[in-house]
């Protein structure tokens, strides 16, 4: 069953959008500096493991409420999908899967997170671009 709006979704989009700086950073750095068995590389990794769960805990948690139907584009259920893999399977869950998931996926669902509407109106979000 779908929540009422609360201002609670907009820190969820707000939240998911900021993880884009570190993603865009992890990605701009390249995959042979983030696979690499070097400190930084074991960082990096670390770092995107982390910025990627915060995005599905957000965005699986979002699925459920109104905003969710005022977005229908955005793949809800894949992302929650995601973050269950991610979080039940963490082990099983490969450095490659997440790079995978930074350089598509959430990318994609950001780009797609600029454009959306709430409930009642536009997104006025200081952090959207046009």
């Amino acid at each position: 069953m779908k929540r009422a709006p609360r201002d609670s979704d907009r820190i969820l989009v707000e939240r998911m959008l900021e993880e884009e700086r570190f993603v865009r950073e992890i990605l701009r750095r390249g995959y042979p500096t983030y696979s690499s068995l070097t400190e930084a590389g074991e960082g990096l990794r670390a770092r995107l493991r982390v910025s990627a769960i915060q995005f599905l805990e957000s965005g699986t948690e979002l699925g459920k409420s109104r905003f969710a139907d005022a977005n229908p584009g955005i793949p809800w259920g894949d992302i929650s999908e995601k973050r269950q893999k991610i979080v039940h399977a963490y082990s099983r869950f490969s450095s490659d899967e997440v790079w995978a998931l930074a350089k598509g996926e959430m990318l994609g669902v950001i780009r797609d997170l600029r454009k959306a509407r709430f409930p009642s109106g536009p997104m006025d979000d200081p952090l959207r671009r046009e």
